[in-house]
């Protein structure tokens, strides 16, 4: 039952007979697992052994495991779909809009405050006008 033949296909064994968990190849049939394991532990088996019978619901149970993330995978994109598509019509525009007046606001706000600041200029440069008359005046007394 024993064997030390190893298939030099499969990855090399590592200290302790086994291979690391990223060497470890992909398997898809009877004859991979058989010389698979034949490597990995140093053993053969028939195809009526019960490893045989776990190999085969293991992939059966993979294979439904695959099946149920494409579904998965078909509703969330599905889902996403329709949220973009409803960003890119109806909310997209009302935001446009939104941002739009907000423009508008902006630039009504800041041409009352550029009035507001020649205005205070204005001011600025009258009372320095009048603070060096009154120099002058008191000057040339």
């Amino acid at each position: 039952m024993f064997n030390s033949n190893q298939d030099a296909s499969l990855p090399p064994l590592s200290e302790g007979g086994q291979t690391e968990e990223s060497e470890v190849p992909t398997i898809n049939s009877w004859e991979e697992l058989r010389a698979y394991i034949q490597q990995t532990h140093d053993m053969t088996f028939d195809k009526d052994d019960p490893v045989t019978v776990a190999y085969s619901l293991h992939k059966v149970f993979l294979a439904d495991y695959d099946r149920m993330l494409k579904r998965h995978n078909q509703a969330i994109t599905s889902i996403i779909g329709t949220a973009i598509k409803g960003l890119t019509s109806e909310a997209l525009a009302e935001n446009l809009k939104h941002q739009a007046r907000l423009a508008d606001r902006t630039h009504v706000l800041f041409e009352r405050q550029y009035k507001r600041a020649k205005l205070l200029s204005a001011l600025n440069v009258g009372a320095a006008f009048v603070c060096a008359l009154v120099v002058v005046y008191l000057f040339s007394n």
